[in-house]
């Protein structure tokens, strides 16, 4: 066959042959873009959160979240104060107990009236009571979100079983948490005394 002619087949050739790339210098450039990123972010965040430095590094020492998270958790609960919130001061950033069992991932828990009377206080001992500022919304998360200790984990744990709040579990307790975490509809009330029946008579 003859030869191809110069300038048709070559130049197809020649297209056809894939780009060289240098993958670290990809990457390199996309970390470059993501440290960026993060200190543009960071620095929005610091500009509209009000919180003193001192303010800030006690929060990081007692929940272990780090700055930017903090800083994040602001924002969003900043959010539902403005969303929820009936008071008009501006100033004051906390919610009522109602007020934040409104908040869309608590508003539908059947035990959200127990959530509020289980975040950790300032000390680690007790029960909170008052409206829900920014301090103790950020203790309600460390302990169901992030790196808080076992032993406030366990106390949290323990506390929303203790439903009367007497210092135990009981079996009046274990009864109304099934009953209030179970989902029985009008019709199988039949079948919620049956489940609380099985209860009583598995302590007798």
């Amino acid at each position: 066959p003859p030869p191809p002619q110069p300038g048709i087949y070559n130049d197809l050739a020649e297209e056809q042959t894939p780009v060289k790339t240098n993958p670290s210098r990809h990457r390199a450039m996309g970390q470059l873009m993501a440290l960026f990123s993060n200190a543009a972010e960071l620095k929005k965040l610091r500009e509209d959160c009000p919180l003193s430095e001192e303010e800030l590094e006690m929060f990081r020492m007692e929940t272990g979240f780090a700055l930017k998270e903090i800083l994040r958790y602001y924002a969003v609960f900043k959010e539902y104060v403005s969303c929820l919130a009936e008071h008009k001061e501006t100033s004051k950033v906390e919610l009522t107990p109602e007020e934040f069992q409104g908040i869309p991932c608590i508003a539908i828990s059947p035990l959200k009236a127990q959530y509020i009377k289980c975040i950790p206080s300032r000390t680690g001992s007790g029960r909170h009571q008052g409206n829900v500022d920014f301090a103790a919304f950020l203790r309600l998360l460390a302990v169901t979100n992030g790196d808080s200790r076992t032993a406030d984990r366990l106390r949290f744990a323990f506390n929303m079983y203790d439903l009367d709040g007497d210092g135990k579990v009981s079996i009046k307790d274990m009864t109304a948490f099934i009953m209030a975490v179970t989902d029985f509809a009008a019709q199988d009330r039949g079948e919620q005394a049956k489940a609380k029946e099985m209860l009583d008579n598995a302590v007798k």
